[in-house]
């Protein structure tokens, strides 16, 4: 097997898990749908032959045919079937034949869950998301050895430390029968002490390490076609106190708190991008980069965000990146200075129809918010600065990983990393 390439306890033929459900030709036609939309296919000089793309071997690619009333495909999925595979599909998506497309709409997911497949992936969402922690953290490289004791790896420490906070589990805890198991299973050398992960946890460099993996678990969503994002800020509390006297000067402990800014899709919840800042981080001043960030990964079109990160500044940034800003006015504007700004400043006023469709995709990243919170806490535990960014770049990275298991049983995609190509199909 491929060494990137990912076992699932699924397996990864999707035909197989879903013959019981008759899904197995709507999943092949979703494929053919993304290979469609990420432009895989060419027609070739000949009048009827094509060029499709492989979504699992780099550089590679099928020759479709149309021989005799029917489209026929070199590749071993059709020549054990003999029926259309997802090369085929996506040919006659190139060709306009509309009444095929499946039951997917524009932003390439299902338009309903399907609850066999979700129920049946659930009970092995942890061990899978350990297995894309392991790919993503694989390409972290060590620094030059010094004299004295070899330090740890450093991606090793950083899988200890993301599932330590996956779990759930305090740092004692975690560094015995939890990390004695990844230590059985190989994913890891040896048992570390705690305090060598807490230590880890409160280097400076590893929230730009984190932050960059956030990004790149993103990157599987480019196959996907163009993404709307949702942009959005939270506080998470902290183990800290603060004191601040009232005006009849009483003495008041207040628990102090960071915030979280994300970008996500608001299709599949997928943080594209996250910043951390102190508790008074103003919301506006974080968007430029939010999107910068996303845009490095997936393509994206509008960008959804409430009255917060109004401004021309923000407008301005937008537009010239080519995107379309979905941010309603603030009370007392009157949309000049932008022309795009002045569009939108008349259309939440006239409350257009299809703008406040759009704009309503911004409840997704709320939804998200409360993912984080529900499953990894609404609270970090480190005490120091970098410790406490860490730890909750580190809930949206596990967040991620959660998301990513869910979309490959779901659309059949098979994450692959830092390859230039950002995802294949299984």
């Amino acid at each position: 097997m491929d060494d990137n390439q990912l076992s699932f306890p699924w397996g990864n033929d999707n035909s197989a898990r879903e013959e019981t459900t008759g899904r197995a030709v709507v999943t092949r036609r979703q494929r053919g749908y993304q290979i469609y939309l990420s432009q895989g296919v060419r027609k070739a000089s000949r009048r009827k032959e094509w060029s499709v793309t492989s979504q699992s071997v780099d550089g590679a690619y099928y020759t479709v045919r149309y021989v005799l009333g029917r489209f026929v495909c070199n590749c071993a999925d059709f020549a054990d079937r003999r029926e259309p595979c997802k090369h085929i599909f996506a040919v006659e998506y190139f060709e306009g034949h509309e009444d095929n497309l499946p039951d997917v709409p524009q932003n390439g997911l299902p338009r309903k869950r399907d609850w066999e497949t979700y129920n049946a992936t659930k009970p092995w969402v942890e061990s899978c998301a350990a297995e894309l922690l392991l790919q993503l953290a694989s390409v972290i490289e060590d620094p030059d050895p010094t004299r004295g004791h070899p330090p740890a790896p450093i991606s090793e420490l950083l899988f200890a430390s993301v599932m330590r906070v996956y779990v759930r589990e305090s740092g004692r805890d975690f560094c015995g029968d939890v990390l004695q198991r990844w230590v059985t299973t190989q994913r890891v050398s040896r048992r570390y002490h705690f305090n060598t992960l807490s230590a880890f946890m409160r280097r400076p460099a590893v929230g730009a390490i984190l932050r960059e993996l956030i990004r790149e678990s993103s990157s599987p969503l480019a196959n996907l076609g163009q993404r709307t994002i949702a942009v959005d800020s939270s506080g998470f509390t902290t183990s800290t106190s603060s004191t601040w006297y009232d005006v009849r000067f009483h003495r008041t402990r207040k628990r102090d708190y960071i915030k979280l800014h994300i970008a996500v899709d608001t299709a599949t919840h997928i943080v594209t991008d996250a910043v951390v800042t102190e508790s008074d981080g103003a919301d506006t001043a974080q968007l430029p980069g939010l999107i910068r960030g996303s845009m490095k990964r997936v393509q994206l079109c509008d960008v959804v965000a409430d009255k917060a990160y109004t401004g021309k500044p923000n407008y301005d940034v937008l537009t010239k990146l080519g995107l379309v800003p979905l941010i309603p006015p603030k009370d007392g504007m009157t949309g000049r200075g932008n022309r795009f700004m002045e569009q939108m400043f008349h259309a939440f006023r006239a409350e257009d129809p299809d703008v406040l469709s759009r704009y309503h995709q911004r409840s997704n990243v709320e939804t998200v918010m409360f993912m984080i919170k529900q499953q990894f806490g609404d609270r970090v535990a480190a005490r120091s600065k970098h410790g406490q960014i860490n730890e909750l770049l580190a809930k949206v990275l596990c967040h991620n990983l959660q998301c990513l298991v869910m979309a490959t049983a779901e659309l059949g995609i098979m994450p692959r990393f830092f390859r230039g190509d950002a995802g294949s199909a299984a």
